[in-house]
């Protein structure tokens, strides 16, 4: 004799159509689950690398405006016409103007490369053989793949006139990858950006021997589309003003006021 079922028991289960539907709301769910968290990792990837690139080219301009910002140049009163020095000048020295040697120092600058000597070097050593003072020089070098690198090299033996030509000198990259690079230089006296500089060139005299400003203007690839490139322009100035002699201490100057400023070209 077969058992009997109980009246509430239902044998009716789950049609194929239901079943199927089922599985395709799933499937669904799936897929968007996935293309979210795909794009999460996506957006998270891009900004971390955006961060990595704004906080490495924000350490560098920091950089770059300690260095430009106390350029160093020796205070002259009295001096005597320079002495020959077989019309050779040193590349960060000017020709000495006094009897006792004293000399003016150079400031050299391109589109490329600019040069100067700074009172910036941080001893972390009481007993470090090095002064405050260093040789500076940033440049902007051309890579084999055709992008760009912005190196700093520093030399400490900074009041040694000869040019540096034995030494292995210290020269660190800072920013990479870089689709252009341009220095150009302000002169407030006619308010003209100019693309080189020498203080001991023909058409300096010593109430404007250094710039008034430098710009620096880079391009990199942007993060979120390599097809397309970011411009970054800032502009330096010296917190002392380098052109003026015989004065102790910071000079009082009226602000530079960027407005007013044409942009380069």
């Amino acid at each position: 004799m077969m058992p009997t079922l109980p009246p509430h028991f239902n044998q009716k289960g789950f049609t194929l159509i239901e079943v199927l539907i089922s599985m395709t709301l799933l499937a669904i769910l799936g897929i968007a689950i996935y293309e979210a968290t795909t794009r999460s990792y996506t957006i998270n990837y891009q900004l971390t690398h955006e961060s990595d690139d704004y906080i490495a080219i924000s350490s560098a301009l920091a950089v770059i405006d300690e260095d430009i910002s106390q350029i160093f140049n020796p205070i002259i009163g009295s001096e005597a016409p320079p002495q020959d020095n077989n019309g050779s000048i040193p590349l960060f020295w000017s020709l000495p103007v006094r009897p006792d040697g004293t000399r003016r120092s150079r400031f050299k600058g391109s589109v490329e490369k600019i040069s100067f000597i700074t009172n910036s070097n941080h001893r972390f050593e009481k007993d470090l053989t090095q002064s405050d003072f260093l040789k500076i020089t940033w440049e902007i070098e051309k890579n084999k793949s055709n992008t760009y690198t912005l190196y700093r090299t520093t030399d400490w033996d900074a009041f040694n006139y000869e040019d540096s030509k034995q030494r292995k000198l210290q020269k660190s990259p800072v920013i990479s990858n870089l689709t252009s690079g341009k220095f150009m230089f302000f002169k407030a006296l006619d308010k003209t950006w100019t693309d080189t500089w020498d203080s001991e060139g023909a058409f300096i005299n010593k109430q404007a021997r250094f710039p008034d400003m430098i710009s620096l203007k880079m391009e990199l690839p942007d993060p979120t589309n390599n097809t397309k490139s970011r411009s970054w322009q800032t502009y330096f100035k010296p917190n002392e003003n380098p052109n003026t002699d015989g004065q102790i201490g910071p000079v009082q100057t009226k602000p530079m006021d960027l407005d007013a400023i044409p942009n380069p070209t």
